[in-house]
């Protein structure tokens, strides 16, 4: 057995197909569809295409498991032929005490390392796979009790009894939506300071800068970086720090050209 993490960006500087169309699989699962990428897909329109081929790629009599609130995933499956199973799923039950994320099962708390409904939707997609391939749900159960997550993502840095510093990888609206909400949920009666840096040739481009729109509004404190260098760097169009105040369209976000600003000005 092979496992692939699916990726729709390019195979190489050579060969422009996105990665996932070579892959051919027997089974795959799709969590959604967000835009990205905007150097390689121009438009929203081109890069949900991309998916809708991946669809037509996989194996005849072959399974799709997708998650069922996705209403793009879900209005391509209802337009394709290709003659597979799909398989919808949704966020797993679950519950959150004392700052802790339990996932509930036949009446039990199962106490997990880490959170977010986000997460909580893949969990929910790898165990049908799972189970498809044979595994008993127990077994599921008791080896997820173990997983602390990928690196990167909503990665503890340093915590004590007042405060949880993480690392997180979400650069893209989409996932940097699910971050922040994550931790507001996971910590309700805490402040949240979420500092984000735009880095990629996706966040620095002027024409994707709107889908950020309210991916920030969760936080109590927000920051946002970018280094104009980086701009020259990918020889892109510059940006103004009110264009991006704009896109986001939080009020009392704040943004920064020099990454010691953040810390000198605000957080003494």
């Amino acid at each position: 057995m092979a496992i692939f993490e699916g990726d729709e960006y390019l195979s190489s500087s050579i060969d422009r197909r996105p990665k996932f169309h070579l892959y051919r699989p027997h089974i795959a699962l799709i969590s959604g569809i967000a835009y990205d990428h905007i150097n390689v897909f121009p438009s929203l329109e081109i890069y949900e295409k991309q998916f809708e081929i991946f669809i037509n790629l996989i194996e005849k009599n072959g399974k799709l498991f997708f998650y069922e609130n996705d209403e793009v995933l879900k209005k391509m499956l209802e337009n394709s032929k290709n003659k597979i199973s799909k398989i919808p799923y949704k966020t797993h039950n679950f519950s959150i005490k004392n700052q802790k994320t339990f996932l509930n099962y036949n009446g039990k708390e199962i106490p997990i390392h880490f959170f977010g409904e986000h997460n909580l939707q893949n969990l929910e997609g790898a165990k049908k796979i799972c189970m498809s391939l044979g595994v008993k749900e127990k077994d599921f159960y008791n080896s997820i009790k173990n997983f602390r997550g990928a690196n990167r993502r909503l990665e503890i840095l340093k915590k004590n009894e007042n405060t949880n510093i993480f690392w997180d990888f979400a650069h893209s609206p989409s996932k940097l939506k699910a971050s922040v909400n994550a931790v507001k949920n996971q910590f309700r009666n805490r402040k949240l300071v979420s500092c984000m840096e735009l880095h990629t040739f996706s966040s620095l481009s002027k024409n994707f800068l709107k889908f950020y729109k309210n991916t920030m509004q969760e936080s109590d404190f927000a920051f946002v970086y970018f280094n104009p260098e980086t701009i020259k760097h990918k020889k892109l169009e510059n940006i103004k720090i009110e264009e991006i105040k704009n896109s986001f369209a939080k009020k009392d976000l704040k943004v920064f050209t020099k990454k010691n600003d953040i810390f000198l000005n605000n957080l003494k």
